[in-house]
């Protein structure tokens, strides 16, 4: 295991002779550095080779089918919509009836107090 500062003798056998005072954090701390770099750069050309550099064509047959996928698509939310929006009339229907025997039961009602 390395430990946080390396003798001079123990530089002096990985260095050539030569004596640097780094430390072995700041050594694995360039190569740290190096690393990230490198994964970086793998990353955004991975990204790069992933997008095509021309979009495809699309054949007749796909644009057709794309076409009709989209149609359907289409009339289903029209649909829901509509059906949403008749659900809506029912109940806008209901609460005018309850209003109006609502209205009616207070007018019999005072009509048969006088």
């Amino acid at each position: 295991m390395w430990s946080a500062v390396l003798e001079r003798s123990d530089l002096s056998l990985f260095t050539g002779g030569r004596v640097y005072t780094d430390t072995v954090f700041e050594v694995k701390g360039k190569f740290r550095m190096k690393r990230i770099a490198v994964l970086t750069l793998l990353v955004a050309l991975g990204v790069a080779w992933s997008i095509p550099a021309k979009a495809q064509r699309m054949s007749v047959e796909e644009n057709a089918r794309q076409s009709r996928k989209a149609d359907k698509k289409q009339q289903k939310m029209n649909r829901k919509a509509a059906k949403k929006q008749q659900k809506a009339m029912k109940k806008y229907k209901k609460a005018q009836r309850r209003a109006q025997r609502k209205a009616d039961k207070k007018a019999n009602h005072r009509a048969k107090r006088t």
